[in-house]
């Protein structure tokens, strides 16, 4: 299989692009696999983004919406008709991103920058997609977060190789062009993080962290209501099973990938299975009634910074209780022909 990589500058405008169809044309695309950076200079623009999301919230949706603007540039150089389904499939992948910094509560910076910096990756390659496919070129889109497999060290996560040659060798045709991205990976708890989410309607950053700290911490009350019931008997078990180990206690170490491998687990078995078969949009049913959860909770949260001092005061003073009663209960007496002295 030939592999061809074009580089930002090299896809920087339409006429790149297009240049790109022609030098297929050259080569072939027969067992081809093409990978492609963000176009331009956007991983720059994605980074300024990052800059004003952490120290310019007021700037944020202004730089996004230049981003945005400059690849919508090149589809409509592109694509003569703007109802083509790719204009579509691109301001999702910008919403994707909004939505991302509205609902994220990490305060860490090599995390938002891991979650985010790809996108423009993830937008270049989606419009030589389209466009190929656009011109009779048949090709494949493949996302790469699916197939290359690292660790969780942000901003210098490791390949985890032997995960990751065997996605690319389920996931790969020789026979098929395909589209992919550069700069791009994924770590496990990710994309169980993600699929979690998609199908319980909760925020992807949650998920993600209920689950970080439901493997470091062995603590299976983060994890119910992600639906994971975490027995570590049962996780101990089942490692030693795997591994054939016999006449000895786990060490730590080996006690946290227990763990680890359990959650993923169950999982890939409530979570990613289902996803294959109903496919990967948002449940919004259950966004819905998460929506619903957290506006009760912020009610309480109200209702408790309220009441909760008069309560108090109620608790401290007795007496004053009792005229307040008597307050509420006056005007009701009242038309009853009753009064509150006279009970």
């Amino acid at each position: 299989m030939q592999i061809l990589k074009f580089g930002g500058a090299s896809v920087k405008d339409a006429d790149g692009v297009r240049n790109l169809e022609k030098a297929l044309n050259i080569v072939g695309t027969k067992k081809t696999l093409i990978v492609i950076s963000a176009m331009g200079k956007t991983t720059n623009a994605m980074e300024k983004v990052i800059d004003h999301y952490f120290n310019s919230k007021h700037q944020l949706q202004s730089s996004i919406q230049d981003v945005k603007k400059y690849h919508n540039a090149i589809l409509l150089d592109l694509f003569e008709n703007e109802s083509h389904e790719v204009f579509k499939v691109v301001s999702n992948l910008f919403q994707e991103l909004s939505d991302f910094f509205s609902r994220n509560k990490s305060p860490d910076y090599s995390f938002v920058y891991d979650q985010t910096i790809g996108f423009g990756e993830l937008v270049s390659t989606t419009i030589v997609s389209y466009y190929l496919n656009h011109k009779g070129v048949q090709n494949s889109w493949l996302d790469v977060r699916e197939l290359i497999k690292t660790d969780n060290y942000y901003r210098d996560a490791k390949v985890q190789w032997e995960a990751t040659q065997s996605k690319i060798s389920s996931a790969v045709n020789g026979n098929i062009l395909y589209i992919t991205q550069g700069f791009l990976g994924s770590d496990t708890n990710a994309v169980a993080a993600k699929d979690a989410s998609q199908i319980l309607g909760r925020d992807v950053t949650d998920s993600f962290n209920r689950l970080i700290r439901g493997a470091t911490k062995a603590e299976p009350e983060l994890l119910d209501e992600l639906g994971i019931i975490l027995r570590l008997d049962t996780a101990a078990e089942n490692y030693k099973r795997a591994l054939n180990i016999t006449g000895r206690e786990l060490t730590a170490f080996e006690r946290t990938q227990a763990v680890t491998n359990e959650i993923l687990s169950q999982s890939e078995n409530k979570y990613s299975r289902i996803l294959d078969i109903v496919g990967r949009s948002p449940n919004q049913y259950a966004q819905l009634g998460k929506a619903f959860d957290d506006i009760i909770m912020k009610v309480k949260e109200v209702v408790d910074q309220i009441v909760g001092p008069f309560a108090k005061v109620l608790q401290e003073t007795p007496a004053l209780g009792v005229a307040a009663i008597g307050l509420l209960v006056s005007g009701p007496l009242s038309a009853l022909g009753l009064s509150f002295g006279g009970l």
